[in-house]
């Protein structure tokens, strides 16, 4: 699979050939939290390093990876919220992180990132 963000959505190109368009990703992760390990973050990893803390990312503070417009909530962004990043309190607190980022022009990155 490859992903580049091109004008104005990401360009999902996928191995049996087939393209897509969105305007935003979601990915699950699992339960593990391991951003070192994580098959899905290998590209990020590549093309954008960061510190990786006990295999917890370091996220900017709207848990936001590197300078890519890629938001991690859940136990691999324990480091920015803390223990509780793995419920639901943590998702809530995520959340109230993530939202002013993509709503927020004044806060938003230009995503002419791709990997």
């Amino acid at each position: 699979m490859r992903a580049a963000w091109q004008g104005d959505c990401w360009h999902i190109h996928c191995d049996d050939g087939t393209t897509h368009q969105f305007d935003r990703i979601w990915l699950a992760t699992g339960t593990t939290a391991n951003a070192a390990a994580e098959p899905l973050l290998y590209a990020m990893r590549e093309a954008d390093p960061v510190p990786i803390v006990e295999g917890c990312p370091v996220l900017d503070p709207h848990l936001r990876w590197g300078r890519s417009e890629l938001f991690l909530m859940g136990r691999l962004a324990a480091l920015q919220v803390g223990p509780v990043a793995g419920n639901l309190a943590g998702a809530k607190m995520a959340c109230d992180r993530i939202v002013p980022a993509l709503t927020k022009s004044s806060i938003a990155r230009s995503a002419s990132f791709s990997f």
